[in-house]
């Protein structure tokens, strides 16, 4: 009954985020606010181009720092969470710690000028998580996950988690 719970509620968030997705991109009105309110000028990323028009600089929400808070995991339960992330440009990279892990292990990723994450989050072999995650605000994090590379049972497992800095 309880991995049926949470299964609707991984199912649910995961309908909700894709919902967010498409109205931001629809909408593009919280990705000028993010690009807008979080930036500093290590996160700026230019390009140059031969023709006289030139492209406009590329803007990353500042996410670096020491983010913390709760996961949810579809086997395991509800725990402590946190990250350490550094951020060059868009390119993240950093250590996660959680209630069922031993010790901190790398992280690494990407965030997109709309303020989407994308971060691997490495395991034990080739055991991994993969998450999509957004900013609510620019000290908010919130995440769904799968496992990839693990063994099938794992696999089919699924969570989030919420992380302020």
């Amino acid at each position: 009954m309880v991995r049926r719970l949470a299964f609707a509620v991984a199912i649910f968030q995961l309908g909700m985020f894709a919902i967010v997705t498409g109205l931001e991109l629809m909408t593009n009105d919280r990705a000028g606010v993010l690009s807008a309110s979080a930036q500093s000028p290590s996160q700026v990323v230019s390009s140059s181009s031969t023709d006289t028009a030139s492209i406009p600089e590329v803007m990353f929400p500042d996410v670096s720092g020491d983010w913390s808070g709760t996961l949810t995991d579809g086997n395991k339960g509800s725990g402590a969470f946190s990250m350490m992330i550094a951020q060059t440009g868009g390119k993240l990279s950093g250590m996660w710690s959680g209630f069922f892990a031993a010790g901190s292990s790398p992280l690494k990723g990407k965030v997109s000028a709309k303020g989407v994450l994308h971060v691997t989050l490495v395991g034990e072999g080739k055991c991994h998580i993969v998450a999509i995650a957004t900013l609510p605000n620019v000290n908010h994090m919130t995440a769904n996950y799968k496992y990839a590379g693990c063994n099938k049972e794992l696999n089919k497992d699924m969570g989030s988690f919420d992380v302020t800095r």
